[in-house]
């Protein structure tokens, strides 16, 4: 079964000249060409199906992604694009939700609209805000109430899910929600049924689909008795994590390059170390800090005339956390058979017996080896409390995530005494 797979540029609306058993258009203005050389059989007629399949799928995406850049999404990480795409992939298989995780200020609303837009629905995309609402106030924003149903519902008060019917339903930070409103939204969503505030038996239909945004561990709440599991399984069709901006530099020099500053772009105007500072920045408040960043930056600027000390000044302006040097730390030297010493003194001052099984080992690696490790590679062994130390600047400095770190950090203080 010879064949020849080749690509064809082309102008205009028809492949021209372009043959071949199979001439599928690319949304780059070039035409894939897939042609035959002798005889063939079933199974060439199968293989152009699915490259013609897949073309016209990878199509969309890449016609999706420009759509969301003309609008101001800013696509330039590998991470953020596979976010997105995972998302249209979902919204167009017709999915009847999703949930976005990540920290706050990381786009999730963005991709909760892009989700609307590609479902093809033709109702509107309705946001609530669980975290935002008075919680006496929070049935009657969701499901509506008539009037005279509470002190002050002088006119009946259309909710979210009716005005979101036939589109989508946007639940921002959901891990807000109280347990005692969980039972109501997991009804609506398991019938699509719902009623208004004062108006007992009688029930209402919405059909919608449903983007759940949060911040917080759904999985460790439920653990914790503070949300429904089964809320979390019928929300849960399909988990998208969105990665915090310190992993995705690429999109931060994507928008420094967007914002001018006279006639040099913010990124223009960064000497060679200050990109490296923001490049190492924890970036904590995620595109809400590196927007606030941009406001303080000094207009007009010239190109490379923004020092590290410069841009450090300014972070800090912004920042959670003192930012300690604008130069990369050296890195001191390290004892390793010292550092193992004081974790195994610390494991015995603990009274723990020595390990009998693989499950002991874990335990020891987790609970005491990783710990010690992470100090070491911090270089922050003269910290004697958690205040002591920057926990960003530790993730920079071991490059690890900062929720990482926290938690060794504080199983390090937690243990016993430091011989």
């Amino acid at each position: 079964m010879p064949a020849q797979i080749r690509l064809a540029h082309v102008e205009g609306d028809t492949p021209g000249d372009v043959t071949g058993d199979v001439a599928v258009r690319l949304a780059t203005n070039d035409v894939l060409v897939v042609q035959s050389h002798g005889t063939v059989d079933d199974r060439f007629q199968s293989l152009l199906s699915r490259i013609s399949r897949y073309v016209t799928a990878q199509n969309a995406l890449y016609v999706a992604e420009d759509e969301a850049r003309r609008d101001g999404m800013i696509l330039a990480s590998q991470a953020i694009r596979q976010v997105h795409r995972r998302v249209v992939e979902l919204a167009t298989q017709g999915l009847s939700g999703i949930v976005l995780i990540g920290p706050s200020g990381t786009g999730k609303e963005r991709l909760a609209r892009t989700f609307h837009q590609y479902t093809g629905r033709g109702g509107a995309l309705v946001a609530i805000n669980c975290a935002a609402l008075a919680r006496d106030r929070l049935v009657a924003d969701l499901f509506g109430a008539e009037a005279g149903a509470y002190t002050g519902a002088q006119k009946t008060m259309i909710g979210a899910v009716e005005r979101a019917d036939g589109g989508t339903l946007f639940l921002d930070e959901i891990g807000e929600l109280p347990l005692e409103i969980q039972p109501q939204l997991l009804r609506f969503l398991d019938r699509g049924e719902y009623q208004r505030l004062g108006a007992i038996g009688v029930a209402r239909t919405a059909d919608v689909r449903v983007v759940a945004a949060t911040n917080r561990d759904l999985r460790r709440m439920v653990a914790a008795g503070t949300f429904r599991a089964d809320l979390f399984f019928r929300l849960a069709l399909e988990v998208v994590e969105v990665p915090p901006l310190h992993q995705r530099f690429p999109d931060v020099q994507a928008y420094l390059e967007t914002q001018m500053l006279g006639q040099t772009s913010a990124f223009e105007a960064l000497s060679p170390d200050a990109v490296e500072l923001l490049r190492r920045h924890s970036w904590d408040g995620n595109f809400r800090e590196l927007v606030n960043l941009v406001h303080r930056l000094p207009r007009p600027a010239t190109k490379g005339s923004l020092t590290a000390q410069t841009v450090q000044r300014l972070l800090e302006a912004g920042a959670l956390e003192p930012i300690r040097d604008a130069s990369p730390a050296p890195d001191a030297p390290r004892d390793w058979a010292e550092c193992v010493r004081q974790c195994l003194a610390a494991y015995a001052a603990s009274g723990m017996p020595e390990p009998a099984s693989w499950s002991d080992v874990g335990v020891f690696i987790e609970q005491y080896l990783k710990p010690y490790a992470l100090v070491h590679l911090a270089g922050e062994l003269d910290a004697r409390s958690l205040d002591d130390i920057a926990p960003s600047r530790v993730a920079e400095r071991v490059k690890a995530d900062r929720g990482t770190v926290l938690k060794q950090l504080r199983r390090y203080f937690d243990l016993p005494r430091r011989k």
